[in-house]
């Protein structure tokens, strides 16, 4: 039976309003382990529904088109506790809008492109059935990745002339039934706007201009947000969902919610507190606990009620104490970020694969030798390599500092660094300075914080 109004027994007025027909709904509840997942399209859950009965007065009620409620009610006290009535409620986003975020692509030509891999870390690539009727022998090739799949482009013109796109953007290999874009200059790029980027991703494609480096490249601009507003009980929440290449349900997609309540969602904040990546999966509006999912192509957010509480974020925005952690160091010993205490520390999340990582060393190692007397400390944090190739980086380069081996993510995870690398600047008293500060900037820093008061045992470099 499709749900309505559809009443068994009495209902539990205790419960909270929760919704969503169209999704799937669980129930659980305190004192009896129990868990089933609604799908009217299903005998079996029927038939579950039916035991629930034996047992529980149930209400089924659809107060508006995105939400369901469900009520229940154990008949005798012995059966265990109230169920705990949950929602799932569906929200629409809004159209895409162009984020930050570009990647340059190669542009080749005929037979270099044709010759080029079918697959990558990408896509796949669509083979081209059907080219243009004409495309002049100066006429440059690239691909462009859209969900996934690695789709034909072609650029041709000059800078003294004027430049000419095609590109496949439906992905169905014709290029002749596309049209030829001109690409206008903005000052900055020769660029053209797709007027449908739910469609289309990326929603642009630019040449630098004569100014910019890296001429003879194709950037795709590849990130994309789109914003709705939740329709809680305890009051509307603002968010923004943002994707890549045109896909918002990757576990590295996230969803930015208005946490703090001051109707501002700044969604181009990587260190942002109210970024919530997808496979965090859990985040606390109004003091309720929620599961989230986005649909692949961010046209809606879902929200599933929770019995449980939500694991609390530590707050990482400046003036909060910096979240403690343990970790083992290279010589196998078991260290806490508290054991810095009384020194101002920067947490450098790195890998020795990373060149930008590479490129902060020299620069690092000097500010280091500048302010260690005054009670400044490095310590590195690497993701998931081995020690051998850790310890070997650090022998060949002489770091200094301690390296605290993150294999799991565990402390990458907790401090919120989506890619490396990253920094965190944590004063002597354990609260956190600044989420973005960098070497180029790091010494103004540290002239402005007071140095460490009291000595702190030295540690050697591992």
């Amino acid at each position: 039976q499709s749900p309505g109004k559809n009443s068994v027994g009495g209902a539990n007025k205790r419960g909270r309003s929760l919704g969503g027909h169209s999704s799937p709904l669980r129930l659980r509840w305190p004192l009896q382990e129990f868990s089933q997942t609604l799908d009217w399209d299903h005998v079996t859950v029927r038939q579950g529904l039916a035991r629930l009965g034996e047992k529980y007065n149930l209400e089924f009620d659809v107060p508006r088109p995105d939400r369901l409620l469900v009520r229940a009610r154990p008949r005798s006290p012995s059966d265990g506790g109230d169920i705990f009535v949950k929602q799932s409620l569906v929200t629409p986003t809004g159209a895409p809008e162009l984020g930050q975020g570009l990647h340059p692509g190669r542009l080749q030509n005929r037979a270099e492109f044709e010759a080029s891999p079918a697959s990558s870390s990408g896509g796949t690539r669509v083979p081209v059935g059907r080219w243009p009727d004409s495309v002049s022998d100066s006429a440059r090739y690239g691909l462009v990745a859209n969900r996934g799949l690695l789709l034909t482009a072609i650029v041709e013109g000059s800078t003294a002339d004027t430049y000419r796109l095609i590109f496949d953007c439906n992905g169905d290999g014709d290029l002749s039934n596309e049209p030829w874009r001109p690409l206008e200059f903005d000052g900055q790029f020769y660029s053209t706007t797709f007027d449908s980027p739910a469609v289309c991703a990326p929603p642009k494609l630019a040449l630098p201009g004569p100014e910019m480096p890296m001429q003879g490249r194709l950037f795709q601009f590849v990130r994309t947000v789109r914003r709705g507003v939740i329709a809680l009980d305890d009051g509307p929440v603002a968010f923004a969902v943002s994707g890549f290449d045109g896909r918002y349900a990757d576990p590295s997609s996230a969803v930015y919610f208005d946490t703090d309540g001051d109707g501002v969602v700044d969604a181009e904040t990587q260190q942002s507190d109210e970024r919530f990546t997808i496979k965090e999966r859990r985040v606390t509006l109004h003091g309720t606990s929620y599961e989230f999912a986005v649909a692949p192509d961010g046209g809606t957010l879902s929200l599933t009620g929770v019995m449980e509480s939500s694991h609390e974020r530590a707050r990482l925005d400046a003036g909060h104490p910096a979240p403690d952690f343990s970790f083992v160091d290279l010589l196998g010993h078991t260290q806490h970020l508290s054991d810095f205490r009384g020194k101002t520390v920067l947490l450098f999340a790195w890998a020795t694969w990373c060149g930008p990582c590479r490129q902060d060393v020299p620069k690092l190692k000097q500010i280091r030798e500048e302010f260690v007397d005054q009670g400044f400390e490095i310590l590195a944090i690497n993701r998931g390599e081995s020690p051998e190739i850790v310890a070997e980086y650090v022998v060949s380069t002489g770091l200094p500092w301690i390296q605290a081996l993150d294999p799991d993510g565990v402390i990458s995870q907790r401090y919120r660094f989506t890619g490396v690398p990253a920094d965190t600047l944590i004063d002597r008293d354990g609260v956190i300075v600044d989420r973005s500060v960098r070497p180029y900037s790091l010494a103004e820093r540290l002239r402005e914080l007071p140095a460490a008061t009291a000595p702190v045992p030295e540690r050697e470099g591992r």
